[in-house]
């Protein structure tokens, strides 16, 4: 086999700016903020001055990248990606509060129209915990739900 690298057909991931805006990412979530700065309320010299603070190659995934990261999530960025192993969609926000629950709702409600499953398993990530749901408990009350497992 000549190519070894191997990239599932069906992923999909999304950044969700503070408005309510779901953005597809073609490639990964910091290649787009690399290609973005602008769009993210960043600049080129941050970026760059984040990474080379941490002595690491651009782009790559690392702790730049979680800096970076968690920066656009205090600023009410949410990520999305969907994981084949295992199967879910992991979602990183902030913290629910009602406006990024509607969000959420929203986005929820966008997946499902666009064919998936009510049942679709999701990791909400917080900056305070962990909770496993399914599409159809981000359409309802998440701010009800609580935080299942303390992140460490």
């Amino acid at each position: 086999m000549k190519n070894n690298s191997f990239k599932p057909a069906s992923v999909e991931a999304y950044w969700i700016t503070p408005d309510g805006v779901i953005l597809p990412v073609v490639n990964t979530h910091i290649d787009m903020i690399f290609d973005n700065p602008l769009l993210f309320g960043l600049t080129e010299d941050y970026i760059y001055t984040v990474y080379d603070g941490y002595n690491e190659a651009y782009r790559i995934e690392g702790n730049a990248r979680r800096e970076i990261l968690i920066d656009l999530f205090k600023k009410g960025w949410i990520r999305a990606r969907k994981y084949h192993r295992p199967y879910r969609w992991t979602i990183n926000v902030f913290s629910v509060t009602d406006y990024s629950a509607s969000i959420l709702k929203k986005f929820a409600s966008a997946l499902i129209e666009k064919g998936h499953s009510l049942y679709d398993e999701v990791l909400l990530d917080t900056w305070t915990g962990r909770g496993n749901y399914i599409l159809e408990d981000l359409q309802g009350d998440i701010k009800s739900i609580p935080i299942d497992k303390i992140l460490e």
